[in-house]
């Protein structure tokens, strides 16, 4: 159950208590009368000072506890890309955007020394072209036997087990010679395949339109490293409230809505547009399993005075009892699996008496039995 409130309070009903102690004395004091006139005596009235006590007293109330979890979200651009050297190893060789720079998808934003690469990519490319010549060499060849074969078998020059014979033999020749040819070209290939990811990894595309805000210091000068984020670049078109990886975004579901309030006075009607889980399955028309989410808002309206980096807390109610009896949480005791609180006997000694609790909440724990409504207690 999500709440929210443009006043942004802790939803949360204070119970306050005031007991007054009266003194009582007996005024004496003369008038007319009908009784007969007698000599009355006033003795002296001693007001004696009372030794304040040491704690202070809460009544037990009838009302409405919660339990609430704040959560922080941040408005934020949400299309973003993180960019690497798929190659490592390799010296920087070209720049070519800087932080700031606007880029579009597919542009070349830097690449790394690649010359000694595309050599042998050349060279490669060169050797499977020749192999293949050479298989389709054998392929003429072998057709031009062939029918020398068929023509001496025709004029009688080979019988027909001659020629069956000779066909036979210039087909396995055909076929060692393709074989080991195909071989060689199997080998050339994988490296052809190796050096031309070797290649793609030398350069870094721009996979969005975006603004350049993040470049790795000194990138002209540096090596190539594969887990090293070289650019990052952020899409300002989408701007989300965002909550980043929580235990209780599996709370939240899709096309919920939900107030999100940034300070005493502003607050902000969203829409929660997607659920992301730990393992970056897109979840907002389900739940799975996962420990933490990360939950994203639209504003309902567009507020072009809404910043980039602005914070803002939705209150979410984890758990409410209604119309139940309650104390704050510090007259609240508890030891060896029991809870109990301290009253006041008619002596003024203090008594422990055993209550049973229910739910605990923000500020005030739920009373099942052992007080009623109205009884008071010592406050810690």
């Amino acid at each position: 159950m999500m709440k929210g409130r443009k006043n942004g309070g802790t939803i949360v009903r204070k119970g306050t208590c005031l007991i007054a102690f009266v003194l009582a004395g007996t005024i004496l004091s003369g008038g007319c009368s009908v009784l007969p006139k007698q000599t009355v005596e006033h003795p002296n009235v001693v007001v004696e000072a009372v030794e304040e006590t040491g704690y202070n007293l809460a009544q037990v109330e009838r009302g409405n506890i919660y339990l609430t979890q704040k959560l922080f979200f941040l408005y934020a651009q949400t299309t973003e890309e993180a960019l690497h050297f798929e190659t490592g190893g390799r010296r920087v060789e070209s720049v070519y955007a800087k932080v700031g720079d606007e880029v579009k998808k597919g542009q070349l934003l830097a690449e790394l020394y690649s010359e000694d690469l595309q050599t042998d990519l050349d060279n490669y490319y060169y050797q499977k072209e020749y192999y293949e010549r050479l298989n389709a060499q054998a392929e003429e060849l072998y057709a031009y036997d062939y029918a020398k074969v068929e023509q001496a078998v025709e004029t009688g020059v080979l019988t027909e087990a001659e020629g069956t014979n000779q066909k036979a033999l210039l087909k396995q020749s055909l076929t060692d010679t393709t074989d080991t040819n195909d071989d060689t070209l199997t080998i050339i290939e994988l490296r052809i395949q190796e050096l031309e990811t070797q290649l793609a990894g030398c350069k870094i595309y721009a996979g969005i339109d975006g603004v350049v805000t993040f470049i790795l210091p000194r990138l002209g000068e540096s090596t190539s490293d594969e887990d090293v984020t070289v650019y990052r670049i952020i899409n300002s078109d989408e701007c989300l409230f965002r909550l980043e990886n929580s235990e209780y975004g599996n709370r939240f579901e899709g096309g919920q809505a939900v107030h999100i309030q940034i300070n005493d006075e502003l607050g902000y009607d969203t829409t929660v547009k997607r659920i992301v889980a730990s393992d970056e399955v897109d979840t907002t028309a389900g739940q799975p399993a996962s420990d933490t989410y990360t939950v994203y808002l639209e504003p309902d309206e567009i507020d072009s005075s809404l910043e980039v980096g602005t914070r803002g807390y939705v209150t979410l109610v984890l758990d409410e009892r209604h119309d139940v009896l309650y104390l704050p949480n510090s007259c609240i005791y508890t030891a060896d699996d029991r809870s109990y609180v301290f009253v006041e006997n008619a002596d003024g000694m203090q008594s422990i008496q055993n209550v049973t609790v229910g739910m605990k909440g923000d500020s005030y724990t739920e009373i099942i039995d052992g007080l009623g409504e109205g009884d008071v207690v010592i406050r810690k």
